[in-house]
Formats: C-alpha cells, sequence, structure tokens
C-alpha cells in the first residue's frame, strides 16, 4: 500500500472498492471492456485536466493494457495470478476514471485530484516501482 495516509484511505474508499469488485466481471467480458476503453477516451477529451501530460501518458498506458489484453484474445482464467492481478487493479483505475460520483465528485472544483492519485498509484503498481499487484488486491 501507498506511504502516505490520504492515498490509503482513498484507495480504501467505497468507490474504488466497487471498482475493485467490478473489474473482474469485466476482465471476463470483452464488450464491457471495449465500452468502458470508449467512456475513458470520451473522459479524456472532455477534461482539459485529463489530457494534460503525465496524466494523459498513465491513463493512455492503462488504456494500453487493456486493449492488448483483448487483442491477444487470451481468455482471462488462463492468466497467471500476476498477471490477472495487474489487468484487474488497471481495469479498476479506468472504472474509478470514468465514475462521475465517486470519493471527490469530479464535477466539485477539485474532483479530478482523485481520479489522479488513482491513476497514478495504479501506474507505479502496474509497472512494479510499488508494490505488487496481486498483495495490492488482497488489502
Amino acid at each position: 500500500m501507498p506511504a502516505d495516509a490520504a492515498t490509503r484511505r482513498l484507495l480504501a474508499s467505497e468507490p474504488f472498492a466497487r471498482c475493485r469488485r467490478m473489474a473482474e466481471d469485466a476482465a471476463r467480458d470483452d464488450h464491457r471492456l471495449r465500452v468502458l476503453l470508449a467512456e475513458v477516451e470520451m473522459k479524456v477529451i472532455e477534461s482539459e485536466f485529463l489530457r494534460a501530460k503525465p496524466i494523459a501518458v498513465n491513463i493512455d498506458i492503462a488504456a494500453a493494457v487493456v486493449e492488448a489484453f483483448l487483442e491477444s484474445g487470451e481468455p482471462y482464467a488462463s492468466l497467471d495470478a500476476t498477471r490477472s492481478a495487474r489487468l484487474r487493479l488497471v481495469i479498476a483505475c479506468l472504472q474509478y476514471l470514468v465514475m462521475p460520483h465517486d470519493a471527490i465528485p469530479d464535477d466539485s472544483r477539485h474532483g479530478l485530484i482523485d481520479d489522479l492519485t488513482v491513476v497514478r498509484w495504479v501506474a507505479r503498481v502496474a509497472s512494479g516501482s510499488e508494490g505488487h499487484p496481486v498483495d495490492e488486491l488482497e488489502e
């Protein structure tokens, strides 16, 4: 888990926990993943903040992970524990990003700060620079 208390609280929030629970079902449904990717694309197009670097790069990488999984045609059930955990974290992150009423509602003044925090944390975990995907899903 992250060192700072604010990020730990955000990751333990009900909105992010809901996204984590939904991620496994989404990972098994190609259509849901394609819809999610389209929703992410629309959210980024609509938000100047989300188009700014480096957040845009992290969002692009997260979307690319899901796109690569879809293009591989590999069944979710065949993924090893690390790959499936990494995929679920990335899916949860993208679901959180498109959720308008998350820990800080997106239409509030600072409503995308929590989204930015989740995207950055998931990018660090998925890349291996912080934590391990399997451990993060168990906490």
